[in-house]
């Protein structure tokens, strides 16, 4: 009976891990927590995601030497 009266508290606690943050998120927050405003966030922003493809694209199954220096992922 005690299990019961704990589900509808562990079905609020499993809804609240399944919110959706995706990386681009995660780079806008990082770069406002950073203290950049204005043009200064923009290029932090325009740099952490160009990292993130890069990140990517190497760890893809596509990736090779000549493709990742064209992208600037050097």
């Amino acid at each position: 009976m005690k299990m019961l009266r704990l589900l509808p508290l562990l079905l609020l606690l499993a809804a609240c891990d399944t919110t959706s943050y995706s990386d681009a998120d995660e780079v806008r927050e990082t770069c406002r927590d950073l203290g950049h405003q204005g043009a200064a966030y923009d290029r932090c922003v325009a740099e952490r995601e160009h990292q993130a493809a890069c990140r990517k694209y190497i760890n893809s199954r596509d990736y090779n030497a000549a493709e990742a220096r064209r992208r600037g992922c050097d």
